[in-house]
């Protein structure tokens, strides 16, 4: 799938790609994209689109791309976008709490035009490919990170512990409940449940919570 000289470059490690499938339209629903890749004659696709979350935007070379089909049945097709294409912006920084450089940032696809042979599969097929190609490396490596993050903060939290009393934030967690739980009961009084059937509603949740 996709140009052989990029694969090998991509195997020599010349070349930094990443996904492009998060949008600001359909957010985590990375299946059903609102973008779009209308074809201009047989050899060129135009993608326009304001991705939303792009892991090392504007620092790989290039971007897995998804979009609807432009004739085909099917949920979404990918092409690659060389991230030097004209059109293509990375919009502010990085702004949340997560690894250093990650650099996930909005990228907007505007005018951009990319040959057709950069397209990976046919048209339609992008989320059986992601599927069996993306998703079981990124549970992996998902799971990797949480492994990793957790080795280390698990001895911390553990001394954090043993140094605060605990009852320091059991009152007020305690407090919260009795709250939200006659919060409910009278909620549910109002929709028109007897008081015992609305506390017993009620006690159901408070008894699940945190």
């Amino acid at each position: 799938m996709g140009p052989h000289d990029l694969r090998r470059r991509i195997a020599e490690g010349q070349h930094l790609t990443t996904l492009a499938f998060s949008e600001i339209g359909s957010r985590s629903h990375r299946w059903a994209p609102l973008s779009t890749a209308t074809p201009l004659g047989e050899d060129e696709l135009r993608p326009d689109a304001r991705k939303g979350w792009v892991t090392s935007a504007g620092d790989a070379d290039s971007y897995v791309w998804s979009s609807r089909p432009t004739a085909a049945a099917g949920l979404m097709p990918l092409c690659v976008v060389p991230s030097s294409a004209g059109g293509l912006s990375v919009d502010g920084r990085f702004d949340g709490l997560d690894l250093r450089g990650n650099a996930s940032c909005p990228v907007a696809a505007e005018g951009v035009v990319v040959d057709i042979s950069t397209r990976l599969g046919d048209d339609g097929v992008g989320l059986d490919l992601a599927l069996a190609h993306v998703l079981p490396w990124f549970l992996v490596l998902n799971a990797m990170f949480c492994l990793g993050s957790w080795r280390p903060s698990w001895p911390r939290s553990q001394g954090r512990g043993h140094r605060r009393p605990w009852a320091a934030g059991w009152q007020a967690v305690t407090d919260l409940q009795a709250e939200m739980d006659e919060g409910r009961g009278r909620r549910l009084a109002r929709l028109g449940f007897p008081a015992d059937e609305a506390a017993e509603l009620s006690a159901l949740h408070t008894r699940n919570f945190m």
